[in-house]
């Protein structure tokens, strides 16, 4: 029998209440310490999932824009020189053996809001209606303040944006494309850059250097 203090005799069996709110207490915070880790390496490895997504996404798009300008005939002029930061037009023959060019349109839409626009490409057809046949989201491009598109001419030196429109689409022979995406959102964009000849343009053509 146990005394008026409310101890246990001795060999008595059991846990007093103080003991039990104790053990709880450890098991709670060893629990949230546990799941703590398991959110965070959960969290960690979504973002290298979508961070590789992304790199594959965006991989895409720079494989499509390669294949059409080199295969693009000299490039529309744009409005004006700031435009071809973040856009192209081309004419692109639409089989080896055609004689007839359909009109590729690759551009970042406008910024609008927080998100970050889209990449496109648009299949301008002759009516004048337009076709997306391609969409990357994400893209940080203009945000950023980093043209998708530079140009360069036969001497190796980039063109400027204050150049003549006619210029840029007439004498480029090399086109740099700087692209930074996140089509999914959570880690920073992936940058990806590739350089691409334009090969029916030939360096040195009539008014070019």
């Amino acid at each position: 029998m146990t005394g008026t203090g409310g101890r246990r005799g001795a060999g008595e069996a059991g846990f007093t209440l103080v003991e039990v709110m104790i053990a709880g207490m450890i098991a709670a915070i060893v629990s949230a310490t546990l799941f703590g880790m398991l959110d965070s390496q959960t969290k960690a490895e979504r973002r290298i999932s979508n961070f590789v997504d992304n790199q594959e996404t965006a991989r895409q798009a720079i494989l499509a824009m390669q294949r059409d300008l080199r295969s693009a005939e000299p490039l529309a002029p744009l409005p004006t020189g700031e435009d071809f930061k973040f856009r192209v037009d081309l004419a692109i023959f639409d089989g080896p053996d055609s004689t007839t060019t359909e009109s590729i349109r690759w551009r970042v839409e406008p910024q609008s809001g927080t998100a970050p626009p889209a990449l496109v490409r648009e299949l301008v057809q002759p009516d004048g209606t337009v076709a997306v046949t391609h969409r990357l989201g994400g893209v940080a491009n203009r945000s950023l303040n980093r043209p998708l598109f530079t140009y360069y001419q036969a001497d190796g030196a980039a063109f400027n944006w204050t150049d003549t429109p006619g210029t840029i689409a007439h004498c480029t022979i090399r086109i740099r494309i700087d692209l930074r995406a996140a089509p999914v959102p959570g880690p920073a964009p992936v940058r990806l850059v590739s350089d691409v000849m334009l090969r029916n343009r030939l360096p040195g053509g009539s008014g070019c250097a």
